[in-house]
This record gives structure tokens, C-alpha cells and sequence, in this order.
């Protein structure tokens, strides 16, 4: 997320004081585009409004929306499993060939699989 942006959403949670600006009953969730500027990261305050999950809902019937701790958590379950993750390595040489080796034999031929 740039800088700007993040700006833009404290500024619109501040003015909001954390609570819904369309029910004015719930805490805030996400900010929500009223309008889209023409050129990305334009866009004027007035334009975003602070939403609850079920408000940016109506907004967006068709979006199931997550929490703030359900996108903290989901976004640590991704960094754990890119972790885990094995890098794959060519079935041909198993890794060993240095790269520009592995390159000139593997691919070259069509072994990299």
C-alpha cells in the first residue's frame, strides 16, 4: 500500500471517529469509494467514506468483506505458508547445475520440468 493512500484512509477513519458514516451505529471496517478519481490516487476525501462490513456489503452484495482480524490473520496464514513453501527444482538436475549451466542444458533442451 503507498504512502497516500494510507494517509487518506487515517485521515477518513479520524474524521470518522471510527464509527460507520452510512449507519452511524457500527465500528468502521474498511474505506469505501463514494467516487473514483480518473487518474488512481487522486482521489479528493469527500469521495471515501468509512464503512461497516455490513453497509460496504449493501454497497457490494455480491463481495463477501473480512474483518480487520480476519485480514490480519489471513494475510499471516500467506506469509507462513510462502515460508514453507519449497522452492521447486528442476527435475533434471535436482538444483546441483549452476545456473548458467542449468539454463544451457535444462531449458535449453526441455528437461527444466
Amino acid at each position: 500500500m503507498n504512502e497516500a493512500w494510507a494517509e487518506k484512509k487515517r485521515l477518513v477513519w479520524k474524521r470518522a471517529s471510527g464509527i460507520c458514516e452510512k449507519c452511524k451505529a457500527k465500528p468502521g471496517a474498511h474505506v469505501h469509494h463514494l467516487r473514483y478519481a480518473q487518474r488512481r490516487g487522486h482521489e479528493k476525501l469527500e469521495w471515501l467514506q468509512l464503512v461497516c462490513l455490513e453497509c460496504h456489503g449493501a454497497y457490494h452484495p455480491h463481495h463477501t468483506f473480512l474483518t480487520l482480524e480476519q485480514q490480519r490473520v489471513r494475510a499471516q496464514q500467506k506469509a507462513a505458508k510462502r515460508r514453507t513453501t519449497p522452492t521447486p527444482v528442476c527435475r533434471h538436475c535436482g538444483g546441483t547445475y549452476p545456473k548458467a549451466k542449468h539454463k544451457s542444458v535444462c531449458v535449453a533442451f526441455g528437461l527444466h520440468r
